[in-house]
């Protein structure tokens, strides 16, 4: 019961903005872009880095069924991944969640997806812009080995500029580090 509570505002910010769909999208500056070179496979990703903190949070196919999920991405749901401090490698725990995005791109196959690579406050805003485009293109990259088309995902950096809890301790920030899924099309 302890563990739904800790879940339940996770849930309620996501089910928030996914009602919110008209967003600003910021332009990216010319100083914050990060090379396409870093291809992230299932041994690096099987490797997670264990010094970083992390936040405790359930899972959502912990709460839903599989078939859940399935259903839900049908609809063109894609879920969110969220990164320990400071790092851009996708956690195992994020695997399930990625396979479903992935199936949903491999299904429509004409879909254009931007991912968009968040940060929480900590650090100078030039670092956040280049580590959330770090997590973008990390989570493009594995996506791709799971067979969807990288042709058809853009990314964006928006660092930290938009938060999804603007609180100030590590449950904000765990929730603010995060790699978004907007469908710009299908």
């Amino acid at each position: 019961m302890d563990r739904f509570l800790r879940f339940l505002p996770i849930l309620a910010i996501t089910l928030g903005l996914v009602s919110c769909k008209g967003a600003v999208v910021k332009e990216e500056s010319a100083g914050t872009a990060v090379p396409d070179n870093e291809i992230v496979t299932e041994e690096s990703i099987a490797a997670a880095d264990t010094d970083g903190q992390t936040i405790e949070v359930r899972r959502l196919d912990e709460v839903a069924s599989s078939e859940e999920l399935e259903a839900k991405a049908e609809k063109g749901r894609l879920y969110t991944v969220h990164f320990d401090f400071d790092k851009y490698k996708i956690k195992a725990e994020y695997k399930d969640e990625l396979k479903h995005n992935a199936r949903w791109l491999k299904k429509n196959k004409g879909a254009k997806v931007r991912i968009e690579g968040h940060a929480d406050e900590r650090g100078e805003n030039e670092y956040n812009l280049a580590l959330g485009e770090k997590r973008a293109i990390s989570v493009k990259n594995y996506l791709a080995v799971l067979g969807a088309n990288p042709a058809n995902l853009s990314t964006l950096s928006y660092g930290e500029e938009k938060p999804l809890n603007t609180g100030h301790n590590e449950e904000a920030w765990g929730i603010n580090r995060r790699a978004d899924f907007s469908i710009l099309s299908k």
